[in-house]
């Protein structure tokens, strides 16, 4: 069955009031709506209370999070975010330590002890991240190189050796896969392709595609140079521009998201989860009153 997009049934009410929806427009912000309401009127209370943007950003959140089509943008932004996934995958040079710990779903940059930590309460985790470490220290000691993570994958691949599935759920999602290495096994490009269900088509994908470029210390001539390389030719001047833009739907992008969190702060600390009914109705009952 083909997913719904919420967004698209409801973006062009969120600026009326609760009173002017139609009744299929107030079932979608029913479903959306992830608070507890029940006796059925949190929800009306809670559109005509919010702003239009406040709307918007929860329709938004709940077909970013129920999508599955988006399940493989899920998946890059989390471990971009919690393992700096992006920059270990990037790098011309990943050592076999740091191999080992990501191939393992641990962050070299946060984890001290990575052999008594069981990823996802998995008792066996240790004792594979041993293994792939012995592994990739002995292919380093005979054949002393760099290597890139996707080439110490290969290794774990080629010598049977488990390691956790997010790594192949990344690399597929960011078309890691299809990327040709060279002759001394580097990337082409130099760096880890934006394409299969990251859409450059989308100029704010792009544009923040280019901002964690420059957070990644590159500069603007630097990052003008690897999309050249990469076959989309963009000159440094228009990297600056397409850089401020960047920052600028960021800068929404989370301003809108800090007005949604205190929206749900204050409809929880106002009513709690079990209280709802009965200070909806005290609410109501003031309103009414001279």
């Amino acid at each position: 069955m083909t997913y719904k997009q919420r967004t698209d049934l409801l973006a062009d009410y969120c600026g009326k009031p609760w009173s002017d929806l139609p009744e299929e427009q107030r079932q979608i912000w029913r479903e959306v709506w992830l608070l507890p309401d029940p006796d059925g009127t949190g929800a009306a209370y809670w559109w005509d209370k919010v702003s239009p943007d406040v709307r918007l950003h929860q329709v938004k959140s709940f077909d970013y999070n129920n999508d599955p089509a988006r399940e493989g943008e899920r998946h890059v932004i989390c471990h971009d975010g919690s393992m700096n996934a992006r920059t270990y995958f990037d790098m011309p040079d990943v050592m076999p330590r740091d191999a080992a710990m990501v191939l393992c779903r641990l962050n070299p940059l946060k984890t001290e002890d990575p052999e008594n930590i069981n990823v996802d309460g998995d008792e066996s985790s240790p004792a594979r991240y041993r293994l792939l470490l012995a592994m990739f220290e002995s292919v380093a000691r005979a054949s002393p190189k760099p290597r890139r993570l996707m080439e110490w994958r290969a290794i774990a691949q080629e010598h049977g050796l488990r390691y956790h599935e997010w790594v192949d759920k990344y690399v597929k999602a960011t078309g890691l896969d299809s990327q040709k290495l060279g002759a001394d096994n580097s990337s082409v490009n130099g760096a880890a392709p934006e394409n299969g269900q990251i859409d450059r088509s989308d100029p704010k994908k792009y544009r923040a595609h280019l901002l964690r470029l420059a957070e990644a210390k590159m500069t603007s001539r630097e990052i003008s140079a690897h999309e050249k390389e990469a076959g989309r030719p963009i000159e440094p001047g228009r990297v600056r521009q397409l850089l401020v833009e960047a920052k600028t739907d960021k800068q929404d992008d989370e301003r809108v998201a800090r007005e949604h969190a205190k929206q749900q702060s204050s409809f929880a600390g106002q009513f709690g989860v079990h209280g709802i009914k009965d200070s909806l109705a005290t609410t109501k009952s003031k309103t009414k009153s001279p």
